[in-house]
């Protein structure tokens, strides 16, 4: 590897978990929501911040339902951004114990998905691995091929420590699907796993590869979190 693959090879091994996790990932139909949602995935996190606040707000007579608690993880995810793991881990969690019951499967495998993340954050990491199963579960159920996708990518961190191949074989399908949807922000996520995969599996020539498509992803995105990981 030359100089510039060494320092991100290196960067990447000593990042447990990266950031970037959080993107809802769908036109809401609410302006406010679908604003914050774009900085957030620019890793302006204080900006968006500030919105999903806003919409909690406007929403505090709805609370539960499906505007609040997508802002509510917002807000969470972006405070975990920020630095403020226990803060943003209960706004998660509140998310989560509030929700209404009649909530969509897809949403409610995201409320997984952003639990399993704040569950790593802080430390909770059996916790983490079966939040994880059960958002891929939902997902399933939901036959949302987006939250799926997106969820896969979350498992392949617990997968590389149990099946190298299944791991190979899901951080393919999510590339492959974000690719087909280009959706660059979450297929530079799948890049990043993939590349994870193919380094454990001891093909370092083509993680090399991986690893430089993410870097000109990630250059096209300038989102600072996901060039710095």
């Amino acid at each position: 590897m030359n100089c510039i693959y060494k320092l991100l090879f290196f960067t990447i091994l000593i990042v447990p978990y990266s950031s970037v996790k959080a993107q809802y990932g769908k036109i809401t139909g609410n302006p406010l929501l679908d604003k914050a949602d774009k900085l957030y995935k620019t890793a302006h996190y204080e900006e968006a911040r500030q919105i999903f606040e806003k919409v909690l707000d406007e929403n505090i007579y709805d609370m539960g339902y499906k505007e609040w608690v997508i802002a509510k993880l917002g807000l969470g995810s972006s405070l975990l951004d920020l630095g403020k793991s226990k803060k943003g881990a209960n706004n998660i969690f509140e998310a989560d114990s509030l929700k209404k019951e009649n909530l969509e499967l897809e949403l409610i495998a995201y409320i997984y998905k952003q639990r399993a993340w704040a569950q790593g954050i802080r430390g909770y990491y059996n916790k983490r691995e079966q939040d994880y199963k059960n958002a891929l579960q939902i997902a399933f159920e939901s036959e949302d091929e987006f939250r799926i996708a997106q969820i896969k990518i979350g498992n392949i961190s617990i997968l590389r420590r149990q099946d190298l191949n299944e791991a190979l074989k899901i951080a393919k399908e999510s590339a492959t699907y974000f690719n087909n949807q280009k959706d660059y922000f979450h297929l530079s996520l799948a890049y990043s796993n993939l590349f994870y995969v193919y380094q454990d599996l001891g093909a370092y020539e083509i993680a090399e590869k991986v690893l430089a498509r993410a870097v000109e992803i990630n250059e096209e995105l300038n989102n600072r979190d996901l060039m710095a990981n």
